[in-house]
């Protein structure tokens, strides 16, 4: 996925991945280097949106929230990389495993 391409710095671009899970991605750069950013896996339930996992550098630090089907959220898991790399690594990581999250978290819901 290639986001630059006419992209206003700071506002959301939404990639659907199905009928029910979408990406959204933020950033901001200055040249080549990445500022801050956030990586964000949505999914559909009840005709809103919400996320379930997040990648963002909140608070200076590159880091990953989980949101699981039982309501419990996982914060801060530091990724210990420059901003640019964690922005590649989030970026690769939701589109290889968004289908593992998604089952993930609706196996979750029906346990609740």
């Amino acid at each position: 996925m290639i986001y630059f391409a006419a992209h206003v710095e700071g506002e959301a671009i939404y990639d659907t991945l199905d009928f029910d899970m979408r990406e959204q991605v933020r950033f901001v750069t200055d040249g080549n280097d990445v500022l801050e950013f956030v990586v964000q896996l949505e999914i559909k339930i009840d005709e809103a949106w919400a996320w379930i996992r997040r990648y963002d550098t909140m608070n200076g630090v590159a880091h990953l929230d989980v949101k699981y089907g039982d309501g419990t959220i996982d914060k801060h898991r530091a990724m210990n990389l420059p901003f640019k790399e964690a922005f590649t690594a989030a970026l690769v990581e939701i589109g290889s495993n968004w289908q593992k999250h998604r089952s993930w978290y609706l196996e979750g819901r029906r346990k609740r």
